[in-house]
């Protein structure tokens, strides 16, 4: 060991060293304490060099793959102290090197667990609160809220995600000239913050095929109903639930699905059914609008 890290040492108590080579971070980080604590990396705080963005994109290689495959311009991970980790980071860059802090070490057993971007789409914000609350509740496993973007300079869903502390992006799809210019600037939004999952969350803005194809298997919808019943146009929101209770249905709820190409060609995931009531329904509230 070079007589840098002598000095930190010296500055900080380390608890332990990870040498990052091939296999990335989810090889290269393992657990601790004997399996009972594991670090979890903060993608955004990865100062990752041109050559690997130019790899990715080049390959169109998914950013996880990247992680799992190389070191993404990081060469070595220590774990430290927290009340010492400004002294570490001092003497590290005072001995030349460039020093940040990629994350913290948290109860688990998922050793090198590089927390996933999550990028949510929004035309409301009802439905950003419970993803905000299941957040704060630490029910996201190894995923973060990285960015709100609304289709609507009004949502209050903006307002959400600022006092959350995530940030946010308006645009208009008035302000494009095509479906798919639009797609596009969504796409370029949700990259240049190295998003991987996107969650539409009450958006009621149609995206092009350029927008399924950049994020395959990537995009998460909610819908308020049990589909493939009630889906399709004019089917968002309450009227969901006026159309369930107008035709007398007894069981309904939500339903998450990846979305495909085509507006009415989805993925399904399993959703739970539950009873509606006369004077009013049980399950999902989807407020958009």
């Amino acid at each position: 060991m070079s007589s840098r890290f002598w000095l930190l040492w010296e500055a900080a108590d380390v608890k332990a060293i990870s040498h990052i080579t091939g296999g990335g971070f989810y090889e290269n980080i393992p657990p601790y304490d004997e399996g009972r604590l594991t670090a979890r990396v903060e993608k955004a705080s990865v100062p990752v060099p041109p050559i690997f963005s130019l790899l990715q994109k080049t390959g169109n290689i998914p950013e996880r793959d990247m992680y799992n495959t190389f070191n993404m311009g990081v060469g070595l991970c220590m774990a430290v102290s927290r009340k010492l980790r400004r002294a570490a980071l001092d003497a590290l860059n005072a001995a030349g090197e460039k020093a940040v802090v990629l994350g913290e070490v948290v109860e688990g057993n998922e050793g090198g667990c590089a927390v996933l971007n999550i990028g949510v789409l929004v035309s409301g914000g009802t439905n950003l609160r419970k993803l905000i609350d299941a957040q704060n509740a630490g029910e996201i496993k190894n995923g973060c809220l990285r960015v709100v973007i609304s289709s609507r300079a009004d949502a209050f869903a903006l307002e959400r995600a600022q006092k959350a502390g995530i940030e946010t992006v308006v645009l208009c799809r008035k302000d494009f000239p095509d479906v798919d210019a639009y797609s596009q600037a969504l796409i370029d939004a949700l990259r240049e913050r190295n998003v991987e999952l996107v969650v539409l969350a009450g958006f009621l803005t149609i995206t092009g095929n350029n927008f399924v194809e950049a994020f395959p298997n990537r995009i998460l919808n909610v819908h308020p109903a049990l589909l493939p019943s009630f889906g399709g146009k004019g089917y968002y929101g309450l009227h969901v639930h006026e159309a369930v209770l107008a035709q007398g249905v007894k069981v309904t709820g939500a339903t998450v699905h990846f979305c495909q190409r085509g507006v009415r060609r989805r993925a399904y995931h399993p959703a739970e059914g539950c009873g509606s009531k006369a004077r009013g329904y049980t399950g999902a509230h989807s407020k958009s609008g």
